[in-house]
């Protein structure tokens, strides 16, 4: 015999109340397609209110069928907000989103970000194909290696082993024999690179700051949700099918 998840939504109420509601579905359910396997709610007998609050239907049905996951489990009450999606919350996810189209800039620099951020080609590229192009031409690892083959001497010296290393196998900027990844870097390249690492890191701190703000924000409006009476309840349970 199988199962099917049940559920009800009653609005703002003291659990008292909510008893009585439960109960009165629970009689109704049984009456209309008898006590005995009705695949509903008439063949419930227990009844709780867990101290849970969450945002949504999806959410609860998931907390539900995580913690009582049987169709002889009780039916359980958890409070349900709508989901709080406001001006608020649309500009610190917009201000978000630029953060991390300029972190991707960035890293596409370090040959690591995506060439089409967000599903969208960059603007000058018509197609997948020109901006795969454009992100390797920012690639400043690469564009090190076509200075490199470019310059007269054949061989060039690894600082770290002291390996000669003929220049046609340095396809990457590491030393093919240690790994070390200085081979090919100057001075110059050296503080370039590490510019744009501060600045994916500090594109990463002012996300969290956002991350952060947004988390307050949303516990503040569920707080003054709760606190108004501006939530559902939410009942259900694994039933008998």
């Amino acid at each position: 015999m199988g199962s099917a998840f049940e559920s009800r939504e009653f609005k703002a109420c003291d659990e008292q109340t909510l008893k009585g509601l439960v109960r009165g579905e629970i009689d109704q359910a049984g009456f209309e397609s008898g006590h005995s396997y009705s695949g509903d709610w008439g063949d419930k007998h227990g009844f709780i209110v867990k101290p849970v609050v969450v945002t949504d239907r999806d959410e609860a049905y998931e907390w539900i069928d995580k913690h009582f996951p049987d169709k002889d489990d009780p039916l359980v009450a958890i409070k349900m907000l709508g989901e709080i999606r406001d001006r608020k919350t649309k500009s610190i996810e917009n201000r978000r989103l630029k953060i991390l189209e300029r972190m991707n800039n960035h890293r596409l620099k370090l040959g690591q970000g995506n060439p089409m951020w967000g599903n969208k080609l960059p603007e000058g590229a018509k197609d997948y194909g020109e901006a795969y192009q454009m992100a390797r031409d920012a690639d400043i690892l690469r564009q090190i290696i076509q200075r490199v083959a470019t310059e007269k001497a054949q061989f060039k010296t690894c600082q770290s082993c002291q390996s000669k290393i003929n220049k046609k196998y340095l396809t990457r900027h590491q030393c093919p024999v240690c790994g070390d990844e200085e081979i090919l870097l100057t001075n110059t390249d050296k503080k370039r690179i590490e510019g744009i690492k501060a600045k994916i890191s500090e594109c990463q701190s002012q996300i969290d700051a956002l991350d952060q703000e947004l988390k307050q924000y949303l516990k503040d409006q569920q707080d003054k949700m709760l606190k108004d009476g501006h939530w559902l309840w939410f009942v259900g349970g694994w039933c008998r099918d």
